[in-house]
């Protein structure tokens, strides 16, 4: 025990130190104010990565509208190709018109929500920089752009299958004009008829008027002294001698002497295509 006493003695002084400070003091204020100024820079920074989270994705939401707004452009530009083609092909289908219609008043409506998907994004930009506003605007503009997405789809597929009518269509006249020029050749053999005026043929589509012009043409193939009222085409340039011959109320056959048979047959048309007719003849090379 005494050696116990001896030792502990010996040992270390043990200190036990309570420190207080009292309130208001400058020493308070300054740890007071040290943890407030790291508390505020920590929000800041975190503010700071939640708002560049967020710009990050509103201009992917930006890029993905462009992107869409480019395709619709696309779109109408290959819907007036198919429109101009379909009005060579069969100009008066009813049915092909309305489809055409329908692909534009669609392609209006994605305008539309294009627009609506632009001003909702300005008023994001321009609005407040709370994170859950701007998760519940972005959440809306996806689904739009969803609902942009899945209408451009239907509407391609609408393309597809206005270009495949639009092919079968051609197969269909290609086909049409073969067949006439086969019979023109075998039973008028006096008479050339051009690619041009073939397709004319076609073009006519109503089986009465195809039998009145041909009828036409057989007159002036075996009786062109007895064929219908003829004049010479005025208004082309002199090097060209083209007559019109009349059939049924408004159709006009123009021809001129042939080079292999007696006549040659450049053109059929009728009243509504007489400038179209006219500025076509006008071009013709010189030894027509």
């Amino acid at each position: 025990a005494a050696d116990a006493a001896r030792d502990a003695e010996l040992l270390p002084a043990i200190v036990d130190v309570d420190v207080s400070v009292p309130h208001n003091t400058l020493l308070a204020n300054t740890v007071l104010v040290s943890y407030a100024a790291l508390l505020v820079t920590v929000l800041v920074i975190y503010t700071r990565r939640l708002a560049a989270r967020e710009a990050l994705r509103l201009a992917a939401l930006g890029s993905a509208r462009d992107a869409l707004a480019e395709r619709a452009e696309a779109i109408e530009g290959e819907l007036g190709a198919v429109r101009a083609r379909l009005a060579e092909v069969e100009p008066e289908s009813e049915l092909q018109a309305e489809e055409i219609d329908s692909l534009q008043r669609e392609r209006s409506d994605l305008q539309a929500r294009l627009l609506g998907l632009e001003r909702r994004e300005a008023e994001l930009r321009s609005g407040s920089a709370r994170a859950q506003k701007l998760e519940e605007e972005r959440r809306a503009l996806e689904d739009l752009l969803e609902e942009a997405t899945r209408d451009l789809t239907t509407k391609e597929s609408e393309l597809t299958e206005l270009r495949s009518q639009s092919r079968r269509a051609s197969r269909s006249k290609a086909r049409d004009e073969e067949s006439i020029a086969r019979r023109l050749r075998t039973l008028y053999k006096n008479l050339e008829v051009d690619e041009r005026a073939l397709s004319n043929l076609a073009d006519l589509g109503d089986e009465s008027s195809r039998l009145r012009a041909e009828e036409a043409l057989k007159r002036l193939c075996d009786e062109p002294d007895t064929a219908m009222v003829r004049r010479k085409v005025g208004g082309l340039p002199p090097h060209l001698s083209i007559f019109e011959l009349g059939f049924a109320d408004k159709g006009r056959i123009y021809y001129t002497s042939g080079k292999t048979r007696r006549f040659r047959v450049l053109a059929i048309g009728a009243k509504n295509s007489q400038k179209t007719d006219l500025e076509y003849l006008s071009r013709l090379p010189k030894g027509t």
